[in-house]
């Protein structure tokens, strides 16, 4: 039988020091989501392209960044939670001098619309 879950040590992930200015880990995909570990170093920017079908969510795990979706602009921070409704564009900047890091998921994954 298979196991109906997958367990990922993002705290793991989180120990490892990026090479990059703007790190998107992927974690997982499934028929119904896709979730991956995003991390900006001090003034990186992530700005994806739009997802015309998909929701993403995004939950803050450290720091605070400034995202605007659409032309909604908003700072987030550790702890808070932010959904983006399908075809909405997200850009996401650190500008503060620590990491910004956040799990985000899309549902359904892009490859699945």
């Amino acid at each position: 039988m298979t196991t109906p879950f997958q367990l990922h040590d993002i705290g793991h992930l989180l120990g490892v020091p990026s090479e990059v200015a703007a790190d998107v880990t992927p974690l997982n995909m499934s028929p119904f989501s896709a979730s991956s570990l995003l991390r900006l170093k001090a003034n990186a920017v992530y700005e994806p392209a739009a997802a015309p079908h998909e929701e993403r969510i995004v939950v803050v795990l450290g720091g605070y960044a400034t995202v605007t979706v659409d032309d909604c602009r908003q700072t987030l921070g550790s702890g808070q939670l932010l959904t983006v409704e399908p075809g909405a564009s997200l850009k996401i900047w650190n500008d503060s001098d620590v990491e910004w890091s956040a799990l985000c998921i899309e549902s359904p994954p892009a490859n699945q619309t």
